[in-house]
């Protein structure tokens, strides 16, 4: 049984019970059945949450007074009542309706460390839904989907959860509806001019975006776009919306749409906001112009903008139909730049997330390592590990990397057919590199294990994953490695690896010894 703790509202956004209901859905087809339990929501949202098939159980919000002038905006008010109440009321209804066992999960920015700890007299396993990063939390799994700096979202979490949790961090996991991953096969050609633009903000568009960016296109040198327009199911403007698009002409304008997959699919442009929908983009390659409506959108959408995964024009208060214009002309005028943003998108995020978080929750938290490719959100983590002092120090080039050099040797090695690079996770946190150099019928090893997780045995565990995943990508290359002779740590391992020593071949002076990989079966064996 999984038991879900989410609200949805207009202040809220949809969000948040949108991958809930993604979730649930990927866990309802492998056998387990899924129930909400939800407080201070919209109709809409009890509404969709019918329409889905699962479980609803309503939370009395009677003899709760919010505070006068209180912020609707504000998350500490999204419960509907105090994190205590609130925790005391869920597992009151766990144990009548004899939901003890499985998982609790919490998607929601009113719920912290409080809410958990009373929580966990149900009894259930719980998980925790985040993109704060700034709330401490009593759980046993962690996942934020959003796209940030790996080494960043690790360090900040390692201070609010603790260390027997398992973090599971970044749009590999994101919680997307099946439809992009289905959409992603039919990827797109490049685009050639801007000739259809998607306008959506989200659920409830609280700050009213979705006026400005139809005022936008209003202008009459931008009329001859098509423009799709989107409402969602808790928006407050849409006779005003309705009677600019008439105005306008050349536009349809949608209400309460399933997913935006279909239209994302024929748009040169979106127009939205920094939230999920953002994730839901990258999965199809779509470039955005972004205008954050939400203080939880602004760091992550700076982050894309540095990255130059989208277009930021900034916080909504900031945002002027002025500027609006000014970013549509931009892309008009760069649309190779818009090209590069769509593949840079679409190569960070694959779709496959639900699937892989409900391996998880149906799975066990013991020590649990895989590898995944290398992203541009690593580019950080694996500057860090380069200049590691024994990294360094076990390198023909002892040299410290300049931050210039790591960028462009990162970016240029993510793009190229003769490098690959993984990252191992343990319980989802980042513990190594391993990268293998094709250079005509030969592939050369590199790895390094994070200094906290050395010693356990991982590297060992690591080089046969990434033997079974280059002996298919390049079966016909043979295996090498090169080490400093001092380096009698690496040397071992390699032996124990199916690694042998070359007779007499040795590099640098005979300073380095060159290892082959002897054993074809060691990759495969796991």
């Amino acid at each position: 049984m999984f038991i879900f703790r989410v609200d949805s509202s207009r202040e809220i956004g949809s969000g948040h019970l949108q991958r809930c209901v993604t979730l649930a859905r990927e866990l309802n087809h492998r056998g387990h059945a899924s129930t909400f339990m939800m407080r201070n929501s919209s109709d809409g949202a009890f509404d969709f949450i019918e329409r889905s098939g699962h479980n609803i159980i309503r939370l009395s919000t009677v003899g709760f007074h919010p505070p006068l002038r209180q912020d609707p905006f504000d998350s500490k008010v999204w419960l509907g009542t105090n994190q205590r109440r609130d925790a005391e009321d869920t597992v009151k209804v766990i144990k009548r309706e004899d939901l003890e066992e499985g998982w609790l999960i919490a998607d929601h920015y009113g719920i912290g460390r409080e809410w958990e700890e009373t929580a966990r007299n149900a009894g259930l396993k719980m998980m925790v839904i985040d993109d704060l990063m700034t709330v401490n939390h009593d759980c046993d799994l962690l996942l934020n989907q959003n796209v940030l700096d790996t080494r960043g979202v690790h360090a900040a979490y390692r201070t609010l959860v603790s260390d027997s949790a398992s973090l599971f961090a970044g749009p590999r996991y994101a919680l997307l509806d099946p439809v992009y991953r289905q959409l992603r096969m039919g990827k797109r050609a490049q685009r050639r001019n801007l000739g259809r633009a998607l306008i959506y903000y989200g659920s409830g568009d609280p700050t009213n975006e979705t006026l400005k960016a139809v005022q936008a296109f209003a202008t009459p040198h931008l009329r001859r776009i098509q423009i799709d327009i989107v409402l969602g199911r808790d928006s407050v403007e849409d006779e005003r919306i309705h009677e600019l698009a008439r105005n306008r002409g050349n536009c349809t304008v949608y209400k309460d749409l399933p997913h935006l997959g279909d239209l994302l699919m024929v748009a040169d442009i979106c127009l939205g906001a920094g939230g999920t929908t953002s994730i839901e983009r990258f999965c199809l390659g779509v470039p955005a112009i972004v205008t954050t409506i939400a203080v939880n959108q602004e760091e992550v959408s700076k982050y894309a903008h540095q990255l130059g995964l989208l277009f930021l024009l900034g916080r909504s208060a900031h945002v002027r139909v002025d500027d609006v214009v000014g970013a549509i002309e931009r892309c008009f005028d760069d649309v190779e730049a818009l090209n590069v943003m769509s593949e840079r998108a679409f190569s960070l995020v694959d779709g496959c997330g639900a699937e892989r978080v409900a391996d998880i929750l149906c799975g066990d938290l013991r020590i649990k390592a895989t590898l995944r490719p290398a992203t541009l959100l690593d580019e950080d983590l694996l500057f860090c590990w380069a200049n590691d002092p024994l990294v360094r120090a076990n390198a023909f080039n002892h040299a410290e990397i300049s931050i210039e050099a790591h960028k462009n040797w990162f970016g240029q090695s993510l793009m190229s057919e003769e490098c690959r690079i993984w990252v191992m996770d343990v319980n989802g946190r980042p513990a190594g590199q391993v990268r293998w150099n094709k250079k005509g019928d030969r592939a050369t090893l590199d790895y390094s294990i994070a200094n906290e997780y050395r010693g356990k045995g991982l590297g060992k565990l690591m080089i046969r994953l990434s033997v079974r995943e280059i002996g298919a990508i390049w079966p016909e290359c043979t295996l090498h490695a090169h080490v400093l002779r001092s380096n009698m740590a690496s040397i071992k391992l390699l032996k124990m690896v199916g690694f042998n020593e070359i007779p007499g071949e040795m590099e640098h002076n005979g300073r380095q010894l060159v290892f082959r990989h002897t054993d074809p079966s060691f990759g495969v064996q796991l």
